[in-house]
């Protein structure tokens, strides 16, 4: 079965090439042909070449809407973590289907792409900033922790041998009032990404 479909593509290719020999012994007059043939069968390639171009030219404009769409979405999704609630997904998707139409040409979709994501620029710093600023919270959260730990160490230590230790308990509440107030910093910082008020 295969060995006659290899038969029947090669004699398929053979007739293909012998027409297209065919064709350009007509072109360069070797061959006689009716001239008013010669003119249908010119017109008909000129034809057929329009045709390939106009569906090609199809082609590359559905191929550039598309990647329009696709370069928004893909912008969101590389930034989505910085945006919190101020731009949920969905809203994205709305968007999409809303502002991105298929009654759009190319052009008309990377503008309305730039302008969606020239809005969403500001949310994308805030976010940075916002990730930024936890990032110090934390490290400064944990060098209290840290701190509190000698503390507490220091305070067994001297315990241990016996000597006044009661200076020690100011520093640590301090320390602990320093570890609250940073946590409910950040709890705001979240809160405030997060949409909330």
């Amino acid at each position: 079965m295969i060995s006659l479909l290899y038969i029947l593509g090669a004699v398929g290719f053979v007739a293909f090439v012998i027409g297209g020999i065919i064709a350009i012994l007509y072109d360069l007059g070797y061959l006689y042909e009716d001239p008013e043939k010669a003119r249908l069968r010119k017109e008909r390639q000129r034809q057929i070449a329009m045709e390939r171009q106009q569906e090609a030219a199809r082609w590359r404009e559905e191929s550039e809407r598309l990647a329009a769409r696709e370069h928004l979405e893909q912008f969101f999704a590389a930034h989505k973590g910085l945006f919190g609630n101020a731009f949920p997904p969905a809203l994205m998707a709305a968007f999409i289907k809303s502002e991105m139409g298929e009654d759009l040409t190319a052009a008309q979709l990377w503008t309305v792409c730039l302008k969606k994501i020239t809005d969403l620029l500001p949310l994308v710093v805030r976010g940075r900033n916002d990730q930024v600023c936890l990032q110090q919270i934390d490290a400064e959260i944990a060098a209290q922790h840290r701190k509190l730990a000698r503390s507490e160490q220091s305070q067994r230590e001297l315990q241990e041998a016996d000597q006044e230790a009661d200076f020690l308990k100011d520093e640590q509440a301090g320390i602990l009032e320093n570890i609250q107030k940073l946590e409910a910093q950040k709890q705001r910082l979240v809160t405030l990404n997060n949409g909330g008020t």
